[in-house]
């Protein structure tokens, strides 16, 4: 199993716990201070809202990028056990075929990526073309080469 437990560094519920709590937090702060910047009756206690609200988003940014740098020890670590489990397939002579999914799912994400790369002329996207000339009112024509 490559996606297993033995992977992560956290346990599946300590993931769960830790970060829906941060995330809770976070909210708080950031909400608390909307709400003491906009009932503030001066200067001073409207920057105090801010600097709650302010603290909150940088308290949820730093709880993202631990979690995102827990994601990637997590792939590495299962890249690696992959690495050593086809090894040691291949060295007791079963060789690993990969799935027959797989193929298909990296033909999709790369023509994804091809599409989304594309210019909006080119992908017929007209409403992505309306929305550059906000003047325009009748039927979208492209222009001929």
């Amino acid at each position: 199993m490559h996606y297993g437990p033995h992977n992560s560094r956290l346990s599946p519920k300590a993931y769960t716990v830790t970060f829906i709590c941060s995330d809770v937090i976070a909210l708080i702060l950031q909400s608390a201070g909307g709400a003491l910047a906009d009932t503030a009756a001066n200067l001073a206690s409207a920057t105090t809202g801010t600097n709650v609200m302010v603290a909150g988003l940088s308290f949820q940014v730093v709880s993202l990028t631990v979690f995102c740098l827990l994601c990637a020890e997590f792939f590495w670590r299962v890249k690696t056990d992959r690495k050593q489990v086809r090894a040691t397939n291949w060295a007791a002579g079963n060789v690993e075929r990969p799935h027959p999914d797989v193929k298909g799912f990296k033909t999709f994400l790369g023509s994804k990526l091809l599409l989304s790369s594309l210019p909006p002329s080119l992908t017929n996207n007209q409403n992505s073309l309306r929305t550059r000339n906000h003047s325009h009112h009748g039927p979208l024509r492209l222009p001929s080469c």
